[in-house]
């Protein structure tokens, strides 16, 4: 794909809105069980819902439209895996081995929980399979020290590092001189130039775990997904579908396979969360002292499953839309993917809008080890049965750039109708506007850095998510009901002629909802207008 004459800034843009990592402010951080028996006496049975599709688009094509390429979140996809060796901590056989079971193994074989493969089929119902292909170990000839100094002097737009894009360039060209320059073929699925994502996994430790330290930029030596285009104006950053070349990557220690556990068993947790800002997800966690998705979530705390929002803007579950009052049965998330999406006024008919989405939270299946057992530097994950509801703010931004480079923004009025094509006059790009971490200050009429993309509503009216704190069980609606006028608290806005709260962008939510029955077998939710 052939990058337009915006692309630069674009692409720098891009880097601003999705630089993705595991935070370096906290520490880092699964065994499943049956939904229930089938002939209890509260056994729903299938919920057959009335689902609808409500993605004009993908993530996926508003990432490109920044020049940032992401996995495409259905069918088959062949990863390829660089293994970064450093003189001073090369890896070892059973390093290697530990590496192919993280990526590729069952879940027996991780003797711990999951692999990235089998959770990604899981997760997605078996939308999105996922294979790994270990390339043989690129050998720097420096220590991990020396091979940092060599790349922090590298600068791009000011920011003193190249975040490892120079160092994949050079495991990559090793591989096509000894692999043939038609070998990454099979990494580019959709022929667009780019190998669909890149894993380099580096043989030192991360930069919390060296024995050794020394000023250096802390981020070089962590966790995190990002891209090389726009790093250099080198030919292996350039698009080429003969011989297709690196953009979106991991750059990820080893030492993160033992989070929470020791060789020979592995935990995949961090390299699952990374792999979810490949697909294009956005961290949910704050760098401040909010907590506002609750942290037991896979792109909040790097623990238990995605939730139903991640899922449904992938394409993995679609919601069954509330438009009129009426009683719903929905079935466990984990199980069936159910979820529930309340619009307020004036909605635009799609998920890059503003509403409230609900799903049946269990402790089972992907959330069973995080449930039972407390994650290293997280807390233990919610234990039981219980609706998770969901302030969501998904509007989307329009980047308008013209040939003098000025840029502005607008919220998108009509998703429905798509992105704009790039034209001679203007070039265009997008992103969901709102974010829980990484606040942009977009210059449009209506946005505000205090809006959260996702904000879990607790069950117990206490708002303990803004100072901070995890969720606990009492913040899952079991019983009772949930109003604006009632949970006010969560809510930035205020209706200018009644006490109740309004949405960010200032439309009223008409609906009051009931939990009528929530157990870990299904729950019944009745909507009245109000």
């Amino acid at each position: 794909m052939k990058r337009n004459r915006f692309g630069k800034i674009f692409t720098f843009l891009a880097a601003m809105i999705g630089l993705s990592s595991c935070t370096i402010f906290d520490l880092l951080p699964g065994g499943g069980s049956s939904a229930g028996d089938p002939n209890d006496s509260r056994s729903i049975g299938s919920s057959d819902l009335n689902t609808e599709n409500v993605l004009p688009f993908s993530l996926r094509d508003m990432s490109l439209s920044l020049q940032c390429d992401v996995l495409p979140a259905t069918g088959d996809l062949n990863l390829l895996v660089l293994p970064i060796e450093f003189t001073d901590s090369p890896f070892t056989k059973q390093t290697l081995t530990d590496l192919e079971i993280a990526l590729n193994g069952t879940p027996e074989e991780t003797g711990y929980w999951e692999s990235v493969s089998s959770f990604y089929e899981k997760s997605s119902f078996g939308k999105s399979r996922l294979h790994y292909e270990i390339a043989p170990i690129y050998k720097t000839g420096q220590t991990q020290k020396a091979l940092w100094s060599s790349h922090v002097s590298k600068t791009y737009n000011g920011y003193t590092s190249d975040n490892a894009a120079g160092v994949i360039g050079d495991a990559y060209n090793d591989y096509i001189a000894k692999q043939g320059n038609n070998s990454t073929m099979k990494f580019d699925s959709d022929q667009n130039g780019w190998i669909d994502g890149v894993v380099a996994i580096y043989s030192g430790h991360n930069c919390t775990n060296m024995r050794e330290t020394y000023d250096m930029d802390a981020m070089f030596y962590w966790a995190y997904t990002y891209w090389t285009v726009g790093a250099y104006e080198e030919a292996w950053t350039q698009p080429n579908r003969a011989c297709p070349t690196p953009n979106l990557y991991i750059w990820m220690s080893y030492d993160f396979f033992y989070e929470a556990t020791s060789s020979p068993k592995v935990d995949a947790h961090t390299l699952i969360h990374e792999t979810g800002h490949m697909y294009g997800l956005d961290d949910y966690y704050s760098t401040g002292r909010t907590c506002l998705a609750g942290s037991h979530d896979m792109m909040d705390g790097n623990v238990t499953d995605h939730d139903v929002l991640s899922k449904m803007l992938l394409g993995w579950v679609k919601p069954h839309v509330v438009t009129d009052p009426e009683t719903i049965d929905i079935l466990p998330s984990q199980t069936s993917g159910d979820c529930i999406l309340i619009p307020g006024e004036n909605w635009n008919g799609t998920a890059y809008d503003e509403y409230i989405l609900m799903e049946l939270y269990t402790p089972e299946g992907l959330n069973a080890l995080d449930s039972t057992v407390r994650y290293p530097g997280r807390e233990k994950a919610y234990t039981k049965a219980g609706i998770k509801l969901y302030h969501v703010d998904a509007r989307v931004m329009e980047l308008s750039q013209d040939l003098r480079g000025n840029l502005t923004y607008a919220y998108l009025k009509d998703p429905q109708s798509g992105m704009k094509e790039n034209t001679s006059k203007n070039a265009y790009g997008y992103s969901i506007a709102a974010s829980n971490c990484y606040k942009q200050s977009w210059e449009a009429t209506g946005y505000s850095d205090d809006y959260a993309f996702i904000h879990m509503i607790e069950a117990n009216n206490v708002y303990s998510f803004a100072t901070g704190s995890a969720g606990t069980n009492a913040a899952l609606f079991t019983e009772y009901s949930f109003s604006f006028k009632d949970y006010r608290k969560f809510f930035l806005k205020r209706d200018s002629t009644k006490t109740e709260a309004v949405f960010n962008s200032g439309n009223r939510f008409p609906y009051k909802v009931y939990f009528n029955v929530v157990d870990s077998y299904g729950a019944t939710i009745r909507v009245e207008s109000i």
